[in-house]
């Protein structure tokens, strides 16, 4: 409404005005100029007009630039939910444009799936601020929040909601979840590793009996009495002994093993309680402590101790009642602060019946007794066995890696193992030495463990009968060994008990409490 000197033309102005109802504001603008015309009254063949700049432009050009600096998004609507501006930042956080959304109920961007809670409606329903995290179909993850604004008649004349993009932040926190279960994996593989070196690193198995020694080891590790291992030579004796020392309190003091079987007669009192200066012909000059004062402050382990002489037994057995000792010649009391563990492969109620062991220090040893079954009691563990032996022996002598076959780890597990868990560990070492391939097949196992397995290999033709009866013969042997009985022989060989008899007898198979 100017002309083209920039003047206000005032018959478009009055054109205009002709045109709307009385009362009516006129706003023309351009550029950053504007005016408010409004006509008051009509006088004869005249228009009373005020004419005025107009400021709100100004302010709604400065809002606007003010909006779009901020870091988060605003999407403000109107009480009825219609959107009235949103800034820069709230376009490029929901890859969205102004013109899409302004001028358009807020709940029709929702149900295209631009995003999916729309706060500024949530805030007009309630009449409170509303918050919520929410993702835009742009991928972002943010958290928005929105107020309600009320005019003076306490209407909602605005819902104003700020979006704060935290896809960052969100990745960041995934991050440092993924950081704390990485470390709490780092952490249980430390704590598992510790735990090996504790249990020391070879009593391995997941049978219920392995897991019952654990678990009885663990028990008799808080206390400070004395312990009794049994189990037949081979087992693991001696590492049943460490884990309970490495459980205990008194993991950092010295554990001294004594085998009292390996020791001279003659030389085991010296060994085990020491001896005082010039105490007999051949004695240190300045004396000698024994093997009690060498394990203070820890434990001494006691293996084979059935093979003490009787005179030595009454010895320790004041050592475990009074944890004291005398050295060889000594006359004063040598205080011990100890843990004495003990352990035999012989039936001690046998010795004790034949006068080869004291009864009295039977019951002393005896507090705490733990049984360490046979590796033929426990045939499921072999496989893992045999993979940590074959690990390693072969990290300990440097040799290339090698695996087992699975039909030769098969072979093994038939077999019954007299000598447990040690002469387990002598095949391996010997079959790791000796076979040339990476592979070690069931022909490299020695013939007597594959004969005793009933995997031996057929190496000459001869009559099928003749071949079954041997086969047969086998099996019905190698059940029997594993089994004691002929009820459950004939049980895992789906036969009559009386069938088992019957053949065990035609074979000459010794039955033993059948």
């Amino acid at each position: 409404m100017l002309d083209g000197a920039g003047n206000i033309n005032m018959s478009m102005i009055l054109k205009k005005l002709l045109d709307s109802p009385p009362l009516t504001e006129v706003v023309y603008q351009q550029g950053e100029q504007a005016w408010s015309i409004e006509w008051k009254e009509w006088l004869p063949e005249q228009a009373i007009v005020i004419i005025q700049k107009r400021p709100e432009v100004m302010l709604k050009k400065e809002l606007d630039a003010i909006l779009d600096c901020l870091y988060d998004g605003i999407w403000i609507t109107d009480g009825q939910g219609v959107t009235v501006r949103v800034n820069k930042a709230l376009e490029n956080i929901a890859n969205i444009d102004a013109g899409e959304v302004v001028g358009r109920h807020v709940l029709e961007p929702r149900d295209e799936g631009k995003f999916s809670v729309s706060v500024n409606w949530l805030a007009i329903q309630d009449r409170k601020p509303v918050t919520s995290l929410d993702e835009y179909w742009s991928g972002k993850c943010c958290l928005t929040s929105s107020i309600p604004v009320f005019n003076d008649q306490g209407e909602i004349w605005r819902a104003v909601a700020t979006v704060r993009d935290i896809t960052l932040l969100q990745e960041s926190y995934t991050e440092l979840l993924n950081a704390k279960e990485q470390v709490r994996l780092y952490r249980d593989e430390l704590d598992r590793l510790e735990e090996e070196r504790q249990l020391g690193g070879e009593f391995v198995g997941n049978s219920a009996a392995v897991q019952k020694v654990i678990s009885t080891v663990r028990r008799l590790a808080k206390v400070d009495s004395t312990v009794l291992i049994l189990g037949e030579t081979g087992v693991g004796k001696d590492v049943v002994a460490k884990m309970i020392h490495n459980l205990s309190f008194r993991a950092d003091a010295p554990f001294i093993k004594v085998n009292c079987g390996a020791i001279p007669e003659t030389l085991i009192e010296s060994e085990l309680f020491g001896y005082e200066k010039g105490s007999f012909t051949g004695a240190r000059r300045e004396g000698k402590p024994g093997m009690f004062e060498l394990a203070q402050g820890g434990t001494i382990f006691l293996d084979e101790v059935a093979e003490l002489p009787l005179q030595l037994q009454v010895k320790l057995l004041q050592a475990v009642e009074e944890h004291t000792i005398f050295r060889i010649g000594g006359i004063q009391p040598v205080k011990l602060n100890l843990r004495i563990i003990a352990a035999t492969n012989r039936n001690l109620e046998e010795m004790i019946a034949k006068e080869m062991f004291r009864e009295d220090l039977y019951y002393r040893l005896k507090v705490l007794p733990v049984s360490i079954p046979p590796l033929r009691e426990r045939k499921e563990d072999i496989p893992l066995l045999v993979n940590h032996l074959i690990k390693k022996l072969n990290e300990k002598m440097g040799l290339a890696a090698k695996r087992f076959a699975k039909g030769t780890v098969d072979i093994m597990s038939c077999y019954h193992w007299p000598g447990n868990v040690r002469e387990l560990r002598t095949v391996i070492e010997h079959l790791l030495v000796m076979v040339e391939g990476d592979t070690i097949i069931p022909d490299d196992l020695p013939s007597s463990l594959r004969r005793s397995a009933g995997q031996e290999s057929v190496v000459n033709i001869q009559p099928l009968k003749q071949a079954v009866q041997e086969l047969e013969k086998k099996i019905i042997s190698l059940a029997i060994k594993q089994y004691r009985n002929s009820y459950e022989v004939a049980k895992v060989l789906q036969v009559n008990q009386s069938t088992v008899i019957r053949k065990a007898k035609k074979y000459g198979i010794y039955l033993n409490n059948i």
